[in-house]
């Protein structure tokens, strides 16, 4: 949704999210977007209000997606699962070869030296 800076402003912090001009119209006021969910934080302040886009403004941000929203979590957890799986994996790797080696240093012939004849 875009929002209109009140008269001299070009940018505002809500929530340690910023937000700057986007778009300056032709009689110089400036415009953003913003998520949905800061719409209200922001309208509250004295002097930011509800616009259609100016002239040449990019589109409006994408509405939020619920499913699409939890999927991505989803997703996440199953990567942060199978990363940890793979770690898991490659130690027990390192540790199987190194009870090869040690198995094959144990079954190899050894062999000693004995004095020479005289």
């Amino acid at each position: 949704m875009w929002v209109k800076f009140p008269l001299g402003t070009t940018a505002v912090s809500i929530e340690q999210q910023q937000f700057v001009t986007e778009v300056t119209g032709a009689d110089g006021s400036a415009y953003f977007r913003i998520p949905d969910h800061f719409a209200g934080k922001i309208l509250s302040v004295p002097g930011f209000s509800l616009c259609n886009p100016p002239p040449g403004a990019p589109a409006d941000l994408p509405k939020a997606d619920p499913d699409r929203d939890n999927m991505i979590a989803k997703l996440s957890v199953e990567v942060q699962g199978l990363t940890k799986e793979n770690t898991r994996l490659s130690s027990e790797i390192v540790i199987l070869e190194n009870k090869i080696k040690e198995l094959i240093s144990a079954s190899a012939p050894t062999l000693t030296s004995t004095p020479a004849k005289k």
